[in-house]
């Protein structure tokens, strides 16, 4: 099932960790976006970010946090809600 329909269906949390994958293991998708080619979690607390025009950045993160930025809408304006260092 495309990440969408999963995201729309509410399935995404379930279709992360279906299967034989622990809650704990460490994840990556690719995402619909003009600047975030994926985003992933580690269990260790951590979200990457991978750009597009490159680089892969980490933050601190939980899983739920993950969650919603893969649920969301616009990846772009949630990393600069959450995420991005203001100056």
């Amino acid at each position: 099932m495309a990440l969408a329909k999963l995201i729309a269906a509410g399935l995404l949390k379930k279709a992360l960790t279906e299967g034989d994958e622990e809650e704990n293991e460490d994840i990556t998708i690719p995402v619909s976006s003009s600047a975030i080619r994926s985003i992933g979690w580690r269990s260790d607390g951590v979200i990457t970010v991978e750009f597009i025009r490159g680089g892969t950045y980490s933050y601190e993160g939980d899983r739920e946090l993950f969650d919603a930025f893969a649920a969301s809408s616009s990846k772009g304006t949630f990393f600069n809600q959450h995420f991005q260092v203001r100056r």
